[in-house]
Formats: C-alpha cells, structure tokens, sequence
C-alpha cells in the first residue's frame, strides 16, 4: 500500500496565492480585451459616420449648380429655395436644411450625429479667389475632451457650379449654401456695369477737415485715389464686372468709356491706375454733369449689339465732397434782349452768372489781344443739358430777342456756394437714372457717399439721393478707414449682384 501525503496547510495558502494572481490579471486582460474591441467598434462606427457624412458633402458640393459659404450662428431666417449644412445649435449634429417645393418650407435632415460628451466643428475653406476655380475644402471634426479630436479634410471641385462663392465675409465659414435648378443659367449671363462718379473739385485737394494737407493728414484726393484702386482691384477677382471712371468738377468732360475690369488687370495695362493718378483737384462741383456722364456710359454699353440679350446689372457710385455749385443747361430766357459778343474760345469754358452787368478783360499771347466777357443778367427760366458728350460754349443768339441757345451746353452757377440751379440740375438727371431701365429692366442702382469731416460739406446729399435713387439713403465717409468701409461694403453688393437669382442669407 503507498503512502499518501496529505496537503499541508502552507501548500493550500500557496495555491490559493497564485490563483487569486492569475484568476483577475487573466479577467483584467479578457475585460481588457472586451472594451478595446467596444472603442474599437466604436471608433469605427465614429469614423465610418464622419466619413458618411463627408460623402455627402463632397457629392453636394460636386454636383450642385450654386454654392456659397456663410457663417451663421443659427437657422433663423433661411432663404427660400436654397438648401443648407450647418451644426445644429448644441453642436452636436451635422444636419440639413433641404427646401422643399411643396410645402415652401425647409425641412431637416439629420447627417452626422455624436453622443457622449462629443461635439462637431465644421469649417469651409475657398482659399483660391472666386473665379479662379470652383474647389472648396472642408474640415469635420469630432472633438471630445477625454478622447481627443478625429477629424477629416476634403477638398473638391464644384463641377456643375458657375462660381463657388465665400461670403462669410471674414468669419469663419461653419455653413454650406447650396441649390442646383435651371434659374442658376441665367447667372452666367450677368454682367455688372459701374460708373463710378468722383468728385475733383478743388475742395478735394484740402484734408478731410477743410485744412491743408501735411506728413499726418492728407488730402481727401489722395485718400480718395488710393481707395479707388483698391475698389477696382477688388472688381478685377471677377471676369465680368465693367467700370467706367467719370472724374467731375465744373464740367465731367473727362468721362471715361466702360472696360472690362479683369481683362486689363491681368494684361498689366495698368489702364485704371494711370487714371487714377492722374486726377488733380480744381474748379467747383457740377455734380449733376458727373452723374449725366455716368448715366450715359452705362446706356451706352447695354446698348452695344454684343450685351443686348445679357442680364446687365447697372451701378453708379457717386462721391462727392461738398455742396453742388454748378449746372449745365443749353437754353436761357432773359428779361431784355442782350448783344451777345462771341470770345475767342482759347480762354476756355464761359461760366454764366446772375446779375445785372457784365466785365471783361483783355490779355495778350503772341502779339495776339483776347477778349473774354462774362455777362449777368436776370434769367426767367432755363433748359438744362441732359445729352451725351462734353460740355462746350459754342453759342446760338438772336440778336432781336431774349433766347440764348447753347445746344452743346454751358456752365452755369455761383461756382462756390449751394446753388439753387445746380441742385435742380441734379434732380433732372437724377430723373433719368431713376427712371432708367433697359433691355433686361436692370435699374441704375445708386451709391451716394458724402466724404469730408465737415458736417457743412454734406448739404447736398439728401437732394443728390433723392434725385437718383428716390429716398433719403446715402453714407458719409469722414476718414480713410470709413471709405474704405463703404467701398468693401459696395464691391460684395455689386459681386453678389451678379447672381441674378439672388444670393443666401
């Protein structure tokens, strides 16, 4: 018979030692196991939602026929027919705002959504400028304090889209806008026209406050040739925005045809900036001849064979810098019959005067004695000149009664106050302005700035924006910073303008 040894007591605490060591750490290892697999799985079904939710972008952008970036903080006030992908407001799902047609309501569709403490970013980026290329890039992101960040970037181009367009003006871009139907074609045929109105009166060559340039304060002409550039230069991101540059004072006599902004930008021509440069500050303020001249450049452009059947959105900006002096007018009745004596046209533009007597003076050139006569007299009642083309002083009298005819037009005012004539000039023009429609019924519509620091020098603001828009708005520019202001303000109206189908909020 063997013998049997039974176990000691030291032996069963050993054992049961080791068992209670192996037993958990192999638990802890099979827990282990189990939750890597549960965040592995979870983690999958994160990516794989994100990666979801990015298809759906990317196919979006791709195929739709318009899109734009916002910023937006929520989604009140949506723009009918368009649809939107935004953050809901606890930021915690990517969802949809798709219009429907036909309750006329935008209704949402849930993309992307993310629980446990999680949260989404979603950022749009249009790095190129807009006419450049239709590629926006995106960034979604899954953020959670405890797990960290996950995110996906994606970058594609808008095949079907005339133009991608980024209006989240300098905030971060957290909205797609987007819609694809047949009214977007009417977009590609839209052109925007300018005339751009600028006062250069001899004002402008003093400070905004009225004194006289210095190293500290310049003048309002040189502000004003600086912003100008940089209005233009902002058109030039476009390929179908056209400016007409129309400097005024006593006569806009130097009103320039309407060209294509990008194409002499990109072919260096520098055709803008020598015209610009070029202004200099003298005589009074017709303003009404500068808005008759910008009037004209715009007719005359939609008029050409070649944009007849385009969608032509019409703008004037007009700046000026104090109160309007001067008129244009090509008819006077007099209360007596006058002997009209004819100047030699050397001496230049004859200005009339009210009054009850007239002066002369004499000057000699080359052995040569000019004489010049300026006549006052009591008018009853004028015509003004409200044709095309630069104002001269070629005259018709009759000597045998009260008519004086001047068909090409003549400068008449005090020249350096508020005059009652030239403010009723501008409302005979601003008439035409108002009133102006063409082809595709595209309205002239109008920016009026005032630009000084003097509150005396915006006397004739009101009766300029009523005369040409038919209401009481127009801004005031007191320093370089509010110019350039309203000049950005300006070019996105006229940029987004040329979606004739309107834009998204």
């Amino acid at each position: 018979m063997k013998n049997r040894k039974a176990v000691t007591l030291i032996e069963l605490i050993l054992v049961l030692a080791i068992i209670g060591l192996v037993v958990p750490t192999a638990t802890s290892m099979f827990l282990l196991g189990q939750k890597a697999e549960s965040m592995s799985f979870e983690e999958f079904d994160i990516q794989s939602d994100i990666r979801v939710a990015a298809t759906v972008l990317n196919n979006t952008i791709r195929d739709s026929g318009g899109v734009f970036i916002l910023h937006r903080d929520n989604a009140n006030k949506l723009t009918e027919e368009w649809n939107y992908i935004m953050l809901n407001d606890t930021k915690d799902k990517l969802v949809e705002w798709r219009w429907d047609n036909t309750t006329n309501t935008h209704k949402q569709v849930e993309l992307l959504s993310v629980d446990d403490g999680s949260t989404l970013d979603i950022v749009y980026n249009k790095n190129s400028k807009p006419n450049e290329d239709n590629v926006l890039e995106f960034t979604l992101t899954v953020k959670n304090p405890e797990k960290g960040d996950r995110s996906i970037n994606s970058g594609l181009e808008s095949m079907n889209s005339l133009q991608v367009v980024d209006r989240a003006y300098g905030k971060v871009a957290n909205t797609l806008a987007y819609r694809n139907d047949k009214k977007l074609t009417e977009v590609s045929n839209s052109q925007a026209v300018v005339s751009m109105v600028l006062d250069t009166s001899g004002s402008m060559a003093d400070t905004l406050s009225g004194g006289k340039p210095n190293n500290n304060n310049k003048s309002r002409l040189e502000i004003m040739k600086n912003e100008a550039k940089k209005l233009v230069d902002g058109f030039s991101d476009y390929p179908n925005i056209y400016v007409s540059l129309v400097p005024f004072n006593t006569t806009a006599n130097g009103a320039r045809e309407m060209v294509n902004v990008k194409v002499n930008i990109d072919e260096n021509t520098n055709y803008f900036t020598n015209i610009i440069n070029s202004l200099t500050a003298n005589g009074g303020t017709n303003t009404g001849d500068g808005i008759r001249r910008g009037y004209y450049r715009i007719k005359e452009f939609n008029e050409k064979e070649e944009n007849i059947n385009k969608t032509n959105k019409n703008f004037m900006i007009i700046l000026v810098d104090g109160v309007t002096t001067f008129a244009s007018a090509t008819e006077y009745y007099v209360d007596t019959p006058m002997d009209i004596i004819d100047f030699d046209s050397d001496q230049g533009q004859t200005i009339i005067h009210e009054g009850q007597i007239y002066e002369h003076y004499k000057t000699e050139k080359k052995g040569i004695i000019f004489i010049r006569y300026t006549y006052y007299y009591n008018r009853t009642s004028t015509s003004y000149f409200t044709g095309d083309g630069n104002v001269s002083s070629n005259r018709k009298t009759s000597r045998d009664s009260n008519i004086i005819q001047y068909p090409n037009g003549i400068i008449i005012g005090n020249g350096s106050n508020l005059d009652p004539y030239g403010t009723q000039y501008v409302d005979e023009i601003g008439e035409m302005v108002r009133s102006y429609k063409n082809g595709t019924n595209e309205a002239i519509n109008v920016f009026v700035i005032g630009f000084s620091s003097k509150q005396s020098d915006y006397g004739s603001l009101e009766d300029i924006a009523m005369a040409t828009r038919g209401d009481k708005v127009f801004y005031t520019a007191d320093s370089q910073e509010a110019l350039n202001q309203i000049f950005l303000s300006i070019q996105r109206e006229i940029s987004d303008a040329l979606w004739h189908i309107g834009g998204p909020n």
